[in-house]
């Protein structure tokens, strides 16, 4: 049942494999063939439709001589009348089974195409549109695989008609049927599908004997190949299979190769199976030996470890602490540094505070003589200011004089009469002048007075600035005092700071020094545990080979006993 499934599977397979590119090509071809076939016919009837309107026309210019011209509703051309004359036109078809249409202009005057209702000829009717832009208009060729005529489709050739001057005076038209074009077409696409079919139909043939003699082959390698999974070493392979130049030949070849190879094989294992059996009993005995001498070298190797890993770790605890104590190290010497520089840096502010403290100590001195100067000018406006008071006092007292003087000439000029009145205006204006005297000697006095309050007030004010100037020299020299016992303070700090930085760095350079030391130790410590744990750990392996070797030494003993009587079976 299996073999008639896997039969029919490969069968299946092959005409399958086969038939189906088979049939996808027998298609393509019948399609492009007809394809192919369809344009031919259709240009060959453009050709046929142009050559007859070609020919038509030579004929009409040869038979009737003249223009073609529309008189009273009637065609003419020359002196003859074409209108209603179908004489050459019906001749023409009937020898070419082509319909021939004249028109004028865009009118149809003359045809061969009957109604196919009232058998009459189809007179009057107008061209389309696109044959009166492009042959009219355009004076150009026109050819379509869809004109409609009469409810009737036809392929069509339209060309212009010209008289001797070029002008376009009317359409020549020549037309097939389409049902005649495509029924040859039909007949043609049928015949070569018929032909896909035949060429089709004998590849199938050829291929099921092909598929029927490779499926007997390959029954016959399987039959062969059961034999030898059955254990029978002694059938070789069918003759006519391993003669074959195919596929199927080479794997019948390879099928009796392997049969005499497995044959060869299985009498080696025959003989050697015996000599495996004492090999691994003496591997068994050297592995119980081997275990028993590893086992003590591992016991050793771990105490040696242990000790190792522990010697390094406190190297490497010790390397810790002196990268610790090297951290702190460094940033106290950092601090050192920067502890170094603030030092300066306060020396340089020292100095430059002590230059400033002069400079404001020069400032006051000056302030102090300027207090003195302002204070000495005070004195000297109030002595001015009282001096001018004095002379007021004077100017009042000759104002009143002037005042009785002016009026005891007033006095004699009243009396003098006529004779004193120029008196009289001189003593009127001395009297003005007295009184404008009086005016300004005591808005003088007044200005006097404030000037004196005020002068008074600043020389108070003076003595007051005089005496805290004095006292704030004082305190001045009090501080400049102190900043030179702090001046002397900062440079002896920043002797004992340069000190601590140089030891700082000499105790940075020895921690240097003792961490290389520490390092290196603490890296052959790290190598001898590192040795020691491989040294372990390659003893382990290989008492874990040992062990192993052991269980395959079981293992091949078995497996000894299974091969031979596995060999046994097979019939060589």
């Amino acid at each position: 049942m299996n073999e008639t499934k896997a039969k029919s599977s490969f069968k299946t397979a092959v005409l399958v494999a086969a038939l189906v590119p088979l049939i996808i090509l027998a298609i393509a071809i019948t399609v492009i063939t007809s394809i192919s076939m369809k344009n031919n016919m259709v240009g060959q009837v453009k050709d046929d439709l142009s050559d007859l309107a070609y020919t038509s026309m030579t004929t009409f210019e040869t038979a009737i001589p003249g223009e073609y011209k529309m008189v009273d509703g009637k065609l003419m051309k020359g002196q003859a009348t074409l209108s209603g004359n179908y004489s050459l036109l019906d001749t023409s078809k009937a020898v070419t089974d082509v319909d021939f249409t004249i028109f004028f202009g865009d009118t149809r005057e003359l045809t061969t195409i009957l109604d196919i209702n009232t058998k009459e000829r189809i007179i009057g009717t107008k061209a389309g549109d696109a044959v009166i832009q492009t042959v009219l208009k355009g004076g150009k060729d026109y050819f379509s695989e869809d004109v409609k005529i009469n409810g009737q489709d036809y392929y069509g050739f339209y060309t212009p008609i010209k008289n001797a001057d070029g002008s376009i005076i009317g359409i020549m038209f020549t037309g097939r049927p389409c049902e005649e074009i495509n029924s040859m077409i039909t007949s043609s696409v049928i015949s070569s599908v018929i032909f896909s079919v035949i060429i089709l139909v004998l590849a199938i043939i050829v291929i099921m004997i092909w598929a029927n003699k490779s499926t007997k082959a390959l029954k016959a390698v399987t039959n062969s190949l059961t034999v030898i999974a059955g254990g029978n070493l002694t059938q070789p392979v069918d003759i006519d299979t391993l003669t074959r130049k195919d596929e199927i030949g080479l794997i019948a070849k390879s099928t009796e190769n392997l049969r005499q190879a497995l044959a060869n094989m299985i009498t080696e294992i025959a003989q050697n199976a015996g000599d495996l059996n004492t090999s691994v009993a003496d591997i068994d005995h050297i592995a119980v030996i081997s275990r028993d001498s590893t086992g003590a070298v591992n016991l050793a190797m771990d105490e040696l470890a242990s000790a190792t890993m522990h010697n390094a770790e406190n190297t490497q605890n010790a390397n810790t602490h002196m990268n610790e104590m090297g951290t702190i190290i460094e940033s106290i010497s950092g601090d050192v540094r920067t502890l170094a520089d603030n030092a300066k840096n306060m020396d340089a502010i020292e100095k430059t505070a002590g230059n400033n403290l002069d400079e404001v100590i020069r400032c006051i001195a000056a302030t102090s003589e300027a207090v003195e100067k302002i204070a000495r000018q005070a004195d000297i406006t109030n002595e001015a200011a009282q001096k001018i008071g004095t002379a007021v006092n004077l100017i009042s007292s000759i104002a009143e004089e002037t005042t009785l003087l002016s009026l005891n000439a007033s006095i004699e000029s009243a009396r003098a009469g006529e004779l004193g009145r120029g008196f009289g205006v001189v003593a009127s204006q001395i009297q003005k002048l007295s009184d404008q005297s009086s005016e300004s000697a005591s808005d003088i006095e007044t200005f006097v007075s404030e000037l004196l309050a005020e002068s008074s007030k600043t020389v108070a004010v003076m003595a007051e600035v005089k005496e805290i100037v004095a006292q704030q020299k004082t305190k001045i020299e009090e501080t400049q005092g102190n900043f030179t016992i702090l001046a002397q303070n900062v440079e002896d700090s920043v002797v004992s700071i340069q000190q601590i930085r140089k030891e700082a760095e000499e105790l940075n350079k020895h921690r240097a020094e003792m961490n290389d030391i520490i390092a290196e130790l603490s890296a052959l410590s790290e190598e001898n545990a590192a040795s020691t744990q491989e040294t372990t750990a390659t003893i382990g392996e290989l008492d874990s080979t040992i062990s192993n070797m052991a269980n395959n030494s079981k293992l091949l003993s078995d497996i000894s006993q299974t091969l031979k009587s596995r060999v046994e079976q097979f019939e060589i």
